[in-house]
């Protein structure tokens, strides 16, 4: 047994001790996140904010994010804003609104800068034209069209629209967008079945295809190596016709001839952003 006098210093201590613990600070908590767990070597970083559903984004050749939303209103009425952020720059800034139809799966679809977007300023848009659009009709569809980026103004001049294609897809769902230029400069546009399930074997439809075009100053040419241009010929397919049998293609995504024997990868139902 120890001495009383041990037995009282080892209390006081105990008792200091304890005295102690309560002055320390809690201990840390885990705080939930949503950020993703990344692998060594990656980073998260918010880039811009204060979008509004967004569609679809390219960089261009200075780092500048181009940003198109689907837009917002009601229906026919819509507008849709395509953004712009330089590197440096925190909130993004608008460069054209756009009068599209925005109801269900409708709205913009995709985005892409010409080749020599840094000479011309040619950027691509697919979207469902609404009352605000350019030669608006009294009914929605897909189009393709053509716009102009000043560098000077940074803005597009609405009226620098031409449309490439319309009348592409009808209906409220399945109508693709997705876009993309090939190593050959061709432009390949992805258009949805419009949810009809018998257009995508049907090679005079539109529907339910990667269309291939070759961009002009004043339109498009139709490349000699679309593969159904005999057909064509014949009345039994269209001439832009590259691939079919797609049900709702959104997104173009290519792959380097190493990785795989077909260089374009099609994702359907695939929304980059909910």
């Amino acid at each position: 047994m120890l001495p009383p006098y041990r037995l009282i210093l080892l209390t006081s201590f105990i008792v200091l001790l304890l005295s102690l613990a309560h002055l320390l600070p809690p201990p840390a908590q885990s705080q939930p996140t949503n950020q993703p767990e990344l692998s060594p070597g990656f980073l998260f970083e918010t880039v811009v904010t204060g979008l509004q559903n967004p569609v679809d984004f390219e960089f261009d050749m200075e780092g500048a994010l181009f940003i198109i939303e689907k837009g917002h209103g009601d229906g026919a009425q819509s507008v849709a804003a395509l953004k712009r952020i330089a590197p440096g720059e925190v909130e993004p800034r608008t460069v054209l609104h756009l009068g599209v139809d925005n109801y269900w799966e409708r709205g913009t679809g995709g985005l892409v800068l010409d080749p020599h977007f840094a000479h011309n300023g040619y950027l691509y848009l697919t979207y469902n034209s609404g009352e605000a659009s350019l030669d608006w009709a009294g009914e929605s569809y897909l189009r393709l069209s053509r716009f102009t980026y000043n560098p000077v103004t940074q803005l597009i001049d609405p009226t620098s629209e031409l449309i490439l294609l319309d009348g592409l897809s009808p209906g409220v769902l399945h109508h693709g967008g997705g876009l993309l230029f090939d190593t050959a400069e061709n432009l390949l546009v992805a258009v949805g079945d419009g949810g009809e399930e018998l257009n995508p074997q049907n090679l005079l439809a539109r529907q339910g295809k990667i269309l291939r075009l070759r961009p002009t100053a004043v339109g498009y040419d139709i490349p000699a190596d679309n593969p159904f241009l005999d057909e064509a010929e014949n009345n039994a397919a269209d001439s832009l016709v590259y691939a079919f049998g797609l049900r709702n293609p959104f997104r173009l995504i290519p792959r380097p001839k190493r990785l795989a024997p077909i260089w374009l990868c099609m994702v359907a139902n695939c929304l980059k952003s909910a």
